[in-house]
């Protein structure tokens, strides 16, 4: 058996000490490095997690924006039906209770009276002077040749009348003169449809219109 001298032993410690100083110096190195790379890891991921998650934020906002546009775009497609819808009930039944309310206010003689007056200034700004035909309804009465005659009288070229009787309307004038035609019946003081149309729906437009009101009363 070998014995070994004081010096080889302390040689021997010496190099298991250096040994262990390395080993220690190694592993902590290593410790280091692995926490670095954990760290970039871990920051890696956490950075990759955060875009994640702000895509899917920005994915989810951007879907409520979509769903929003489409409910806005519903509401007001439902308001334009509505609205049609109105504006047809309207021209539907409006026209016809325009002419049927026209003709009541020629049955009324104060009415009809003004409407003879407003017809004869017209006739005279717009017909030739000379004989004049005039049609008016079979319901008409002295009365109402009293008001057209006086109201022609006051002008300075004074037309020659013929007054005839006519079946084809029940209010309102026709004259003639010349070839020149200027008729005030309700069918023709109507006629323009698109300006009528344009009253009735600036007419819908400030208030419902009667049949909706009924509807809307009689469910209450």
């Amino acid at each position: 058996m070998t014995t070994l001298s004081g010096s080889q032993i302390d040689r021997s410690q010496a190099l298991i000490d250096e040994i262990r100083a390395g080993c220690a110096g190694e592993e902590k190195h290593i410790l280091a490095a692995a926490k670095a790379e954990a760290e970039t890891i871990v920051g890696a991921a956490f950075s990759a997690a955060r875009r994640r998650v702000t895509a899917e934020i920005e994915a989810l906002r951007h879907d409520a924006e979509r769903q929003l546009v489409r409910a806005k775009a519903q509401i007001e497609t439902e308001r334009r039906l509505r609205d049609q819808a109105r504006a047809a009930e309207i021209l539907h039944t409006g026209c016809p209770m325009l002419i049927n309310a026209t003709v009541e206010r020629w049955h009324d003689p104060a009415t009809r009276r003004q409407w003879i007056g407003a017809f004869a200034d017209e006739a005279l700004d717009r017909l030739w002077p000379g004989e004049w035909t005039i049609e008016h309804p079979a319901d008409w009465d002295a009365a109402d040749a009293e008001v057209l005659e006086q109201r022609l009288h006051e002008a300075t070229r004074m037309p020659a009348l013929k007054l005839v009787a006519s079946d084809e309307f029940e209010a309102g004038l026709r004259a003639r003169s010349r070839g020149a035609v200027l008729d005030s019946t309700p069918e023709r003081l109507l006629a323009d449809k698109a300006a009528t149309q344009a009253r009735l729906l600036a007419e819908m437009h400030r208030k419902p219109p009667a049949s909706m009101a009924c509807t809307r009363g009689e469910r209450t």
